[in-house]
């Protein structure tokens, strides 16, 4: 998580454009008056999985999503 009073967070799933909308974001609040000590940081630049269950196809089995 972010250890800091406020964080800007971006999502998406193209990198270089993530990267970009990032850096531009920075100089915005370059610009803001009382804003110090600001950076960009990557959470995560594995790859994952976004799994949806079809939950038909799972009862066949005798299985709910829980198991």
């Amino acid at each position: 998580g972010v250890k800091s009073d406020i964080a800007v967070k971006v999502f998406g799933e193209n990198l270089d454009t993530l990267n970009s909308v990032g850096r531009r974001i920075s100089g915005i609040l370059n610009e803001v008056e009382g804003t110090a000590n600001f950076y960009l940081e990557q959470s995560s630049g594995q790859p994952y999985y976004n799994i949806e269950i079809d939950r038909e196809a799972v009862a066949t089995y005798g299985l709910n999503v829980n198991q």
